[in-house]
C-alpha cells in the first residue's frame, strides 16, 4: 500500500514538473505577449494613430540607442556565467562598471550629437520625449546585461516572471492615467521609462544576489567578454536594426500617423513569432549548451514547428485581419490592414531565423550570419529609399517583407549546407513532430 502511494506521488510530481516545464516554454511568454498587446490596444484607442505613432517612435529611439551601447554583451554574460561559474561575481561587477561608465559616456555623446544635428534630420518629436529616451539608455543596458546573466544561471522562469511584472506595471500605469483621463503621449512614455528603470534594478539585484557577494571588477575578463563572439553581436545588432529601421525611415519621409498604422500591423505580425521565440529563448539555449552541439534534427524539428505555427497564424490574420483591426483597435486604424497583408509573407520566416541563428552561432558560423544580416540591413534601407516615397507605409511593409524572405532563404540554405538536412525538411511538418517536441520538453 505504501509503495502504491509513493508511485502515485511520483507520477503526480512527474506530471507537475512536465506542466511547469511546458508552462515556462509557452504559457509565460504568452502572458507577456498578451500584456504587450493590451498596452498597445489601449494606447492606440486613446491616443489615436498619431499619438501611438509618436509613442512608438520615442521608445524605438531609446531601444536603438541602448542596443548600440551594450553591444549585445548579454550573449557573453550567458556564455561566461554558464561555463565559468567561479567568475559570476566578477561578471556582475563588470556589468555595473560597463553600464554606468560606458553608458554615461555614450549618453552624453548622443546628447551632444543631437544638439548639433540640423533640425531637418530630427523627427518632429517633443523635446521631453528625447530626454526620456536619453534617461532610459543606462537602465536598458543594465536590464539587457542582467537578463543575459540570469539566462546563463538558468533562471529563465524567474526572468519571465519579472518581465511579466514589468509589463503589468506599464499596464497598471496606463489604466490609472486612463481612469483619470490624463493619458497623454509624454505620460505614456514616462510610464514605460519608469517600469524599465524598476525592472532593470530589480533584475540586476536578483543577478547580484544569485551570483553572491562580494562582487569584483576585473578589466581583463571584461576585455575577454567584449571580444567574445564579436561577429555574432554584430550580426544580432544588424538583425535588430533591420526591424527598427522602418520606424525611423517612416518618421523621416512620412508622419507619426503613418507610424501608428505601421505599428498596429507590426504588433499583429509579432504574434506570429510567439511560438518560435518562446522555443528559441527557452529550449534552444539548453540544447546548444550541451556537449552534442550540432544536433541538427532537433533544430530542424523546432524550425518546422515554428514555421508551421507562423504560417497558420499568417493565414488566419490574412483572412480575419481587417475585422480584428476594426474590433480591437478601431476604425481609425483600418489603413493598417493593407500594411499587415504586405508584412505577412516576411513575418512567417522570422521565427525560423531566430532558431537557426542560435544553431549557426553554436557551429561558429557567426561570420556568415553577420554578412547575411549586414546585407539585409543594406537591402531594406535601399528598398525603403525607393518604396516609401512612392508607396508610403505599404512600401515600407513590402521592403521589410522582401528583406525578411531573402534573409530567411539565406539562413535556410546555410543551415542546409552545414547540416545536410534538405530545406523541405525545415518547412514540411511531420506526423510525430508534436510528440517529439513534448519529449524534448520532458527531457
Amino acid at each position: 500500500m505504501h509503495a502504491i502511494r509513493v508511485n502515485h506521488l511520483m507520477n503526480y510530481s512527474h506530471k507537475y514538473m512536465l506542466f511547469m516545464k511546458t508552462a515556462s516554454v509557452f504559457i509565460l511568454p504568452a502572458i507577456i505577449v498578451m500584456l504587450l498587446m493590451t498596452v498597445q490596444v489601449m494606447l492606440a484607442r486613446y491616443l489615436g494613430p498619431t499619438g501611438i505613432g509618436t509613442f512608438i517612435l520615442a521608445i524605438t529611439v531609446a531601444n536603438i540607442l541602448a542596443l548600440l551601447a551594450h553591444f549585445k554583451l548579454s550573449l557573453a554574460n550567458s556564455y561566461f556565467a554558464y561555463h565559468y561559474p567561479k567568475q559570476r561575481r566578477t561578471i556582475v561587477g563588470n556589468n555595473l562598471f560597463f553600464t554606468f561608465c560606458w553608458g554615461a559616456f555614450f549618453t552624453i555623446l548622443i546628447i551632444v550629437l543631437i544638439m548639433y544635428l540640423p533640425e531637418r534630420f530630427l523627427p518632429e518629436i517633443n523635446i521631453r520625449l528625447w530626454w526620456m529616451a536619453m534617461v532610459v539608455v543606462i537602465p536598458l543596458m543594465l536590464l539587457e546585461l542582467s537578463n543575459g546573466l540570469l539566462i546563463g544561471l538558468n533562471w529563465k522562469k524567474r526572468l519571465f516572471f519579472l518581465q511579466i511584472v514589468g509589463d503589468a506595471i506599464i499596464l497598471t500605469g496606463i489604466l490609472w492615467l486612463f481612469n483619470r483621463n490624463t493619458l497623454a503621449i509624454d505620460c505614456a512614455v514616462a510610464i514605460w521609462v519608469i517600469s524599465h528603470v524598476i525592472m532593470a534594478f530589480a533584475i540586476a539585484s536578483l543577478s547580484w544576489w544569485k551570483a553572491g557577494l562580494p562582487i569584483h571588477v576585473r578589466p581583463m575578463l571584461l576585455r575577454r567578454m567584449v571580444s567574445f563572439g564579436i561577429q555574432s553581436r554584430v550580426s544580432i545588432i544588424f538583425s535588430y536594426l533591420i526591424i527598427y529601421i522602418n520606424i525611423l525611415m517612416i518618421s523621416y519621409f512620412l508622419s507619426h500617423q503613418e507610424i501608428g498604422y505601421y505599428s498596429v500591423a507590426f504588433v499583429l505580425v509579432f504574434v506570429l513569432w510567439y511560438f518560435p521565440s518562446a522555443v528559441a529563448k527557452q529550449l534552444a539555449p539548453q540544447i546548444y549548451q550541451k556537449e552534442n552541439h550540432n544536433d541538427s534534427e532537433r533544430t530542424a524539428l523546432l524550425v518546422r514547428l515554428g514555421f508551421t505555427s507562423s504560417l497558420t497564424g499568417a493565414i488566419i490574420l490574412g483572412v480575419m485581419g481587417w475585422l480584428l483591426i476594426k474590433l480591437i483597435f478601431g476604425e481609425d486604424f483600418l489603413p493598417a490592414y493593407l500594411v499587415l497583408i504586405a508584412l505577412l509573407p516576411g513575418g512567417v520566416v522570422i521565427g525560423s531565423i531566430m532558431i537557426l541563428s542560435r544553431d549557426l552561432f553554436n557551429r561558429n558560423y557567426s561570420k556568415y550570419t553577420m554578412i547575411i544580416n549586414i546585407i539585409g540591413f543594406v537591402t531594406i534601407t535601399l528598398f525603403n529609399l525607393f518604396l516609401i516615397p512612392k508607396y508610403g507605409i505599404t512600401g515600407a511593409a513590402i521592403s521589410a517583407s522582401i528583406t525578411f524572405l531573402l534573409i530567411g532563404l539565406a539562413y535556410y540554405c546555410l543551415f542546409a549546407s552545414v547540416s545536410g538536412i534538405a530545406i523541405r525538411d525545415l518547412l514540411i511538418i511531420k506526423h510525430n513532430d508534436l510528440v517529439d517536441l513534448f519529449t524534448l520538453i520532458r527531457s
